[in-house]
């Protein structure tokens, strides 16, 4: 860990001195990536509740996170034993622990798309010295309607090197839902 911490505070003087900006609070060097082959896509909400049923059927008890249904908002937390509730969904973020990815969902006119993703612990451009991603790692307080004042939700952001030799910067470029975490 303290190998870590001195990699970290290195790239921190490094991103500073290179390109005038501080690395976030809690950067992990790594990337967030979408498997291709788990992309789905939904062309009736059907076929998506379905899919959510099997997501979230029993024995999973790794999952967290929220399904937006057209009446109403359901939050799914760890050790959960039952699958969601019926209806027609409309968006969610999940997050599995023990496999460490998320299930995205959302509404793409009149398709609903589910991305799988995962974190990816590379990150290296051997080019310039600097990685070519690290990921930023953010808690947002819940909406008051869920009722959980004690949870945050937490993401995680991948941010990318881009540019030309000349002109460097860090850009966000994907982020995944987390799960929960407790507020301090």
């Amino acid at each position: 860990m303290n190998d870590l911490a001195a990699i970290l505070g290195n790239l921190d003087h490094a991103v500073t001195a290179i390109l005038g900006t501080r690395l976030p609070e809690r950067p992990v060097l790594g990337n967030i990536l979408s498997d291709p082959s788990a992309r789905r896509m939904f062309a009736a909400g059907d076929g998506l509740t379905a899919y959510l049923n099997e997501l979230l059927a029993p024995p999973v008890m790794d999952a967290s996170g929220w399904i937006l249904w057209s009446e109403r908002l359901e939050v799914i937390q760890e050790g959960r034993q039952a699958p969601p509730s019926p209806g027609w969904p409309l968006a969610a973020e999940l997050h599995f622990s023990e496999r460490n990815e998320s299930v995205h969902i959302q509404q793409q006119a009149n398709d609903w798309i589910a991305t799988t993703l995962s974190r990816s612990e590379t990150s290296d451009n051997p080019n310039i010295g600097l990685p070519a991603s690290f990921i930023e790692i953010r808690d947002f307080l819940a909406w008051p309607q869920l009722s959980l004042s004690d949870l945050s939700l937490r993401y995680e952001i991948a941010w990318q090197l881009v540019g030309t030799d000349t002109t460097l910067s860090y850009r966000p470029s994907v982020f995944r839902f987390a799960g929960f975490t407790r507020q301090r």
